[in-house]
């Protein structure tokens, strides 16, 4: 299953944690022009607030 995301992936990780903010603001949850704080969202959503790696 090469570039799908797999249970327990980084991958399925990611992308739910670009999907949940992005239906919040699709279902009207976050206002236009609301300022977004990384920390906050990652508390929210609950995930980790981590930095990429540097390759």
């Amino acid at each position: 299953m090469p570039n799908q995301a797999r249970p327990g992936t980084g991958e399925q990780a990611k992308q739910r944690a670009l999907g949940q903010p992005r239906q919040a603001i699709l279902r009207g949850d976050m206002a236009p022009a609301q300022r977004l704080v990384e920390n906050e969202l990652a508390e929210q959503f609950g995930v980790t607030r981590r930095s990429p790696s540097r390759a």
